[in-house]
């Protein structure tokens, strides 16, 4: 087929349509791999004892991500537990603690989540984000004496 005829054929509009569908396609992955590269790491909550009160940890930067993983070691000595309670914000003005639902009896319900710990160790949370700001209290329960202490760090990113 000459120039001519490509040029005034349906196939030359189907081989543009192609090229510029394989351009977008082209871009929406470099675009990926771009935002796969999103990822912060914190240190949430330094190595200390809880207190009986929910004390407040720093507070995480959440843009353009839309996964956290917080691994957490926690030593429990004389207390019960550890409770975690995660805020969401987009404006670190207002916070919104992380609901659960269930489904019983025919009703569905929401209730603020506590991930409570009962054992010494290191443990594991992933949680789904679309919040621009992140930030968690934490508090022991039960005997304070002996050297209980919790060590957070959190990644924040893409998956």
């Amino acid at each position: 087929m000459s120039l001519k005829e490509l040029s005034d054929s349906k196939s030359h509009t189907r081989l543009i349509e192609k090229i510029e569908l394989t351009y977008v396609a082209q871009l929406s992955i470099n675009n990926m791999e771009k935002l796969a590269l999103v990822h912060r790491i914190y240190t949430v909550r330094a190595r200390t004892a809880l207190t009986n009160t929910y004390y407040t940890t720093a507070i995480l930067n959440g843009r353009d991500c839309n996964k956290l993983v917080l691994y957490i070691d926690f030593i429990k000595e004389n207390l019960t537990s550890a409770d975690i309670r995660i805020f969401f914000s987009h404006d670190e003005n207002e916070w919104y603690q992380e609901t659960t639902g269930v489904f019983a009896t025919g009703t569905y319900a929401e209730y603020q989540t506590v991930h409570n710990f009962t054992t010494s160790g290191t443990h594991r949370l992933t949680i789904p984000i679309l919040d621009s700001w992140i930030r968690l209290d934490v508090r022991g329960n039960g005997d304070l004496s002996g050297s209980n202490s919790l060590y957070i760090y959190g990644y924040v990113g893409t998956d």
